[in-house]
């Protein structure tokens, strides 16, 4: 049953973690021109933990599979299958982290791109679109394999996640202060690129939206200094308005690649400038571009229906502007002008990648002298108990690290002062052990002579009285009989035997009766006083109760030999019932004492009368 809700839970949080895949690649997060920060690597590098290679790399596939005939995520979502068997399979094989291995993923990934590019044709764009998507990728899933391992490390000691992520692996000081360094080292920088990114771009688009504005003041002032001839020949297709308008316009085509399209009013190409866009606005061609808008004077052309970087060096800024009766479009190549902020910000995904192996190398290196120094106090530590019990010194190393250092000196400090004490401990312990067995000695002496008759050794009056109320304070006894017996002429064996002889007497017949009370365990017998004793029977029937006073009777039958000299015994007995004869200890027991008197009172006058 344990096992079925453990998997149920692990399904779930399986299915969970499926579904935020998807929808973080559905939603990614947009960076420049195109280029957009995936999320969904995080979710597969954590199934990798918290799964399984197997689970991790089902997901990959998934997402892959989605992206390539859903159009989920970019076009290089393929590289997540790639991701999940380098990193998944190292840390099925080797262990340690997602973050180490990442690295390795990296150089295989710089190696593969490197023999594509040389050996085939299956790399169409620049190589500088190649070396920003490479170093993009490396430093996305390097990050993303290190959160991923801070999420497995850290995440499941949250009792709400208990359920879905029951396995918790140990943490280590040195592990955490390596995440703490790696994250303070490389967390700057990457928020410098997501930010500085955005800048960039939109720097770009105003520097295009500046040349249009620029283009569009030229057109007016040229506009104003118009006649009324100069306009009419200009609004009648005039070649040399045309070519006073190509003069006027050629500046701003000649620094980059700018085409300038003027369009009558069917918008028919009526005039063009420069010769670097092919394309026809307004032909079949251009409208099958997709556009997205930037505002309601500007727009970016592209030749394929998707915003990857790919189209982007593609395509076109379009700005619009009107002169007299004709509109105007610039159009401008963005592929320059996004080559140069690509190289920007290569320069800090190169950077960031640097920071990341040097932070690795830190990171290792502080894990291990950190675990190094904690170990060999854990192992000092460790052999505390032993030394102290076996008296023997604790040999203390030095660290060179000062707090460590200072740590292991009062540690040494702490162990001296243990040591002392538990020898002292020891010590005491000895005396005390000594004094309590006296002490559990002396209870039970007291507690013998508080409840027990120290010639007969049977219970005396006091445990007759304890056993008598905890018999009618319980509710299930229903019925026990008291036997109160006195002893006839013990005065007469003390005058003749002496008291030691009488002693001798009380305690054969002591004997007797304990013997009696282990044959019948329904039989209690206790002495009250001097040659008085008494028995509890904890029987209910009559007859039950008749016959075992018929054996206890039998106690008498034969003689005690005292001193060489044969004595016959003899007791009067006097019996209560309880409820019958009443309902309390001294009710049952002066009722028995006085049946017990009156027959020896009997047999005194029996005895004078046979005289």
């Amino acid at each position: 049953m344990k096992y079925f809700s453990e998997y149920k839970y692990r399904l779930i949080s399986y299915l969970i973690l499926i579904t935020c895949m998807v929808l973080l690649a559905l939603f990614p997060l947009p960076l420049v021109f195109g280029v957009s920060i995936s999320l969904a690597a995080f979710i597969y590098l954590v199934m990798i933990r918290l799964y399984g290679f197997r689970e991790a790399l089902l997901a990959a596939v998934i997402l892959t599979l989605l992206s390539y005939f859903g159009g989920i995520g970019h076009s290089y979502m393929f590289t997540s299958v790639f991701e999940v068997l380098v990193i998944g399979g190292l840390y099925k094989v080797k262990g340690k982290d997602l973050f180490t291995w990442s690295f390795v993923y990296s150089f295989l990934l710089i190696i593969v791109v490197l023999l594509l590019e040389l050996l085939t044709d299956i790399i169409t764009l620049s190589a500088n679109l190649v070396l920003f998507l490479l170093f993009f990728f490396i430093v996305s899933t390097i990050f993303a394999s290190l959160v991923a391992d801070m999420f497995c490390d850290y995440f499941p000691y949250l009792k709400s996640l208990n359920k879905f992520f029951p396995n918790k692996e140990k943490l280590y000081f040195g592990q955490i202060i390596s995440h703490l360094l790696i994250l303070a080292a490389i967390t700057p920088i990457l928020l410098i690129i997501l930010t500085h990114a955005k800048m960039l771009e939109e720097d770009v688009y105003k520097e295009w939206e500046e040349k249009t504005i620029a283009i569009e003041n030229r057109l007016q002032i040229k506009a104003s200094e118009l006649d009324n001839i100069e306009v009419q020949n200009f609004m009648l297709d005039s070649d040399l308005e045309k070519a006073r308008l190509k003069v006027l316009l050629d500046p701003f085509v000649l620094e980059d690649r700018t085409t300038i399209f003027v369009l009558d009013q069917q918008l028919n190409e009526w005039l063009r400038i420069g010769e670097s866009f092919h394309y026809q606005i307004g032909n079949p061609e251009f409208l099958n571009g997709y556009i997205t808008v930037l505002n309601e004077k500007s727009t970016i052309w592209f030749s394929k229906k998707r915003s990857t970087l790919g189209n982007w060096t593609d395509a076109r800024y379009i700005g619009h502007t009107t002169y007299l009766n004709k509109d105007v479009f610039v159009v401008m190549p963005t592929e320059d002008k996004v080559i140069e902020v690509l190289n920007e910000i290569k320069f800090y995904l190169l950077l960031s990648f640097v920071v990341l192996i040097v932070a690795l190398v830190l990171g290792v290196f502080t894990n291990f002298i950190l675990t190094k120094a904690l170990g060999t106090i854990n192992t000092m530590t460790r052999e505390i108990p032993n030394r102290v019990e076996s008296n023997e010194s604790l040999k203390w190393s030095s660290s060179s690290i000062v707090e460590f250092s200072i740590l292991i000196s009062n540690l040494q400090k702490v162990s001296n002062q243990i040591q002392n004490m538990f020898h002292q401990t020891k010590k005491q312990n000895i005396v005390l052990k000594n004094q309590t067995e006296q002490l559990i000695e002396s209870e039970s002496q007291l507690y013998l002579l508080a409840h027990y008759d120290t010639l007969t050794k049977l219970p005396n009056r006091r445990s007759f009285y304890e056993k008598v109320t905890e018999r009618i304070e319980n509710d299930t006894v229903t019925k026990f009989v008291i036997v109160f017996l006195d002893l006839n002429h013990f005065k007469q064996v003390n005058d003749t035997l002496g008291h030691s002889g009488g002693d001798e007497l009380l305690s054969i017949f002591a004997t007797r009766l304990s013997e009696f009370a282990k044959r019948y365990p329904y039989v209690s017998v206790f002495r009250l006083a001097g040659d008085e004793f008494v028995a509890i029977i904890d029987q209910e029937s009559t007859m039950e109760i008749q016959a075992t006073c018929v054996k206890f009777s039998q106690i008498f039958d034969k003689p005690i030999f005292i001193q060489n000299k044969s004595i016959e015994l003899s007791a009067s007995i006097g019996l209560s019932i309880y409820p019958d004869d009443g309902k309390g200890i001294d009710q049952l027991l002066h009722k028995a004492d006085t049946l017990m008197y009156e027959q020896k009172q009997q047999r005194k006058n029996e005895d004078k009368g046979g005289e």
